[in-house]
């Protein structure tokens, strides 16, 4: 289906929040600098209708997953 793409504002606070929880100083955070390494799954987090969820609470597949037909 092709690569998909996001983008986003990246406002500090998930960063403070979580530096918050783990001790950390959140001074360091403020726009445009470094986030630690994998720090950025703060960020860029889908946004899905209700519609478009199965009944498990997950995006409905054939996107990122192909339809499987899977066989108990």
């Amino acid at each position: 289906p092709g690569i998909l793409r996001n983008t986003d504002y990246l406002n500090p606070g998930p960063a403070k929040l979580l530096a918050a929880t783990l001790d950390k100083d959140i001074k360091i955070f403020k726009e445009g600098g470094v986030l630690p390494e994998l720090w950025h799954w703060l960020y860029f987090l889908p946004v899905d209708r209700q519609s478009d969820l199965s009944a498990d609470g997950h995006p409905i597949k054939g996107h990122f997953l192909p339809l499987l037909a899977l066989v108990y």
